[in-house]
């Protein structure tokens, strides 16, 4: 399941692109998939790649709007192993300040967790005001993010991918 790269393409991909080129394998084996199917791909994962699939289900659905930031936070804040996973993922790739802001943002949102439902920031101000203010520091948190995953994906390598033969 590591995805099969040259050397070259390695070295040349940027940070973020590497992270999402070492995830894109996995996306055809989950999606649209039963949750057994899911959950045996995850567990068929090395560690680091568990901690970029569930860096990437994560924030490949919050990333697109404040909206969707707030539903998937809480939607993820209300399954403690999802939760758990997706923090150690983050602390795998060093990159606290996005665990942090989660934690963060957890604890704003801990009323509405469990009962969530996506159109809710546009029916209160003030929720609206919070999640918009959390929702920048997401966005500039899963930036640095992306940058310590590029990092840790060229550090370990043989975790992610398979450099083609000619590469070897």
């Amino acid at each position: 399941m590591k995805r099969r790269i040259s050397r070259r393409e390695f070295d040349a991909l940027t940070d973020k692109e590497l992270g999402e080129a070492c995830f894109a394998p996995v996306v055809p084996l989950i999606r649209a998939k039963p949750d057994s199917v899911k959950q045996e791909v995850y567990r068929s994962l090395t560690d680091g790649q568990r901690a970029l699939f569930m860096y990437h289900v994560y924030v490949d659905h919050a990333k697109h709007s404040a909206e969707q930031f707030y539903w998937w936070t809480a939607h993820y804040a209300a399954q403690p192993n999802a939760w758990a996973e997706l923090q150690r993922g983050l602390n795998v790739f060093g990159a606290s300040g996005l665990a942090r802001l989660m934690d963060k943002t957890k604890a704003a949102l801990a009323d509405r967790i469990g009962d969530a439902a996506p159109g809710d920031p546009d029916k209160d101000e003030v929720l609206s005001g919070t999640v918009g203010a959390l929702y920048e520091e997401f966005l500039r948190c899963t930036a640095d993010a992306a940058g310590r995953i590029g990092l840790a994906i060229r550090a370990n390598p043989s975790d992610f991918v398979a450099f083609e033969e000619r590469d070897a």
